[in-house]
């Protein structure tokens, strides 16, 4: 490589300039193909992303019109293309809606041709009555729950409440008024993505193909799919944040496990910090060694989802790995055996599990006549203080079985 690299310059060939082959995120390339001159233009490969192009139909009426399309993308312009893309539309329906294939053939830089396949399913169904319903029961349940949590704070009606039950404005009640926003928001979504019927969209033309309009309200439906999907995994994780907060921290009979949890958060916290700097330094290791090699680590994006995998306990193509660097791969797999499974994915365990034993003496301490004795010494706490920092814990408070006090 160096000598051909030497005898370019010799005869006066220009070094090309070096470009990155694959962006760090796939998510650039997917927002860039919402704003393309054609629909699905944005598509990933094995040699490269791509998400501007020529637009060209073909036709298919007869048998030589349909070797004409193609054999105009042989010659020509098109020749030279690094890569073409063709898109196939397929109705269906019985199913109410479409079925679009993206057949990708690329030019590798050594001269060949590889390619790649990628299938969607597009649901383009009407209104559906129930749905609209249910979404609307949500929403109004939502804004009650958002006014209830405002009463609490407001404390209204005054003669209902005293100074003792105050809560304050926190993070759940900023998650309340974001999920009625985010829902508020699907609702919306799907009801403009369901508002057009199917008929209306597909229309033919002369040569019986789908028309451009036709095509662009296809990518429409697809783009209002992806974003409905987007906002259904929001609703989840902050449903998911709600129900651990009210099942963990708001319960009064879960009060010693509220207890525990919260101070289990902050050492939680530090081995959730190792881990990540475990996985990262994997992820450094792993995309600097096989990004130019494994197609699987092209970019930062698919680098981490496996290295994600890969401390899960599991790699696709371990083998193709191994014989690219045989000698550090074995050296990587003998320490992460040893740091990840051994070590920071047995942490998280021995500190639930400590907190638990320290949960279950905190919850019966009071049926010990020492720690009762001891309990009672404290008096009252003030009200300002926290239980967990300052109040009775009989862990800190040893019984000495050897003297045998009280009787024991």
């Amino acid at each position: 490589m160096i000598s051909v690299l030497h005898q370019a310059q010799q005869d006066g060939h220009s070094i090309p300039r070096c470009t990155v082959q694959y962006p760090w995120n796939d998510l650039v390339t997917e927002f860039n193909s919402f704003t393309a001159n054609a629909p699905f233009a944005g598509v990933s490969g094995k040699v490269g992303m791509y998400h501007v192009g020529t637009p060209v139909n073909i036709n298919y009426t007869t048998s030589e019109a349909f070797n004409a399309s193609f054999h105009m993308l042989r010659s020509g312009k098109y020749r030279s293309a690094p890569a073409v893309s063709i898109v196939t539309f397929i109705y269906v329906p019985s199913l109410g809606g479409f079925f679009v294939v993206q057949m990708l053939a690329e030019r590798t830089y050594s001269g060949s041709i590889v390619t790649s396949l990628t299938k969607y399913a597009l649901d383009m169904t009407d209104n559906r009555a129930v749905e609209i319903t249910l979404y609307v029961h949500v929403i109004l349940l939502l804004a009650l729950i958002v006014l209830m949590e405002l009463r609490r704070i407001f404390q209204w009606p005054k003669w209902h409440w005293n100074d003792m039950e105050k809560e304050v404005f926190s993070w759940a009640t900023v998650t309340f008024f974001l999920l009625t926003f985010i829902v508020l928001s699907l609702f919306v979504v799907y009801v403009f993505r369901t508002s057009t019927a199917l008929n209306d969209i597909v229309k033919l033309n002369e040569q019986n193909t789908l028309t451009s309009d036709a095509m662009d309200g296809i990518f429409r439906v697809y783009i209002l799919n992806t974003v409905l999907l987007f906002l259904q995994l929001v609703c989840v994780v902050l449903y998911c944040a709600l129900f651990l907060r009210y099942l963990l921290l708001y319960f009064p009979y879960l009060h010693t496990l509220t207890i525990m949890v919260r101070k289990l958060v902050k050492p939680l916290a530090w081995a959730f910090f190792l881990s990540a700097i475990a996985i990262s330094a994997f992820f450094f290791i792993f995309y600097l060694l096989f990004s130019s090699y494994v197609f699987e680590f092209r970019n930062g994006m698919w680098a981490t989802l496996e290295v994600f995998r890969f401390a899960c306990g599991n790699f696709r193509n371990w083998y193709q790995l191994y014989s690219i660097w045989s000698t550090v791969f074995l050296l990587l797999m003998i320490v992460a055996l040893v740091l990840i499974k051994h070590l920071l994915l047995s942490l998280p365990i021995s500190l639930m599990l400590s907190h638990k034993k320290e949960k279950d003496l905190f919850l019966n301490c009071s049926y010990h006549p020492y720690w009762a004795d001891c309990k009672s010494k404290l008096g009252n706490r003030p009200e300002h203080l926290k239980e967990w920092e300052t109040g009775f814990n009989p862990a800190k408070e040893p019984w000495n079985i050897a003297t045998k006090q009280h009787g024991m």
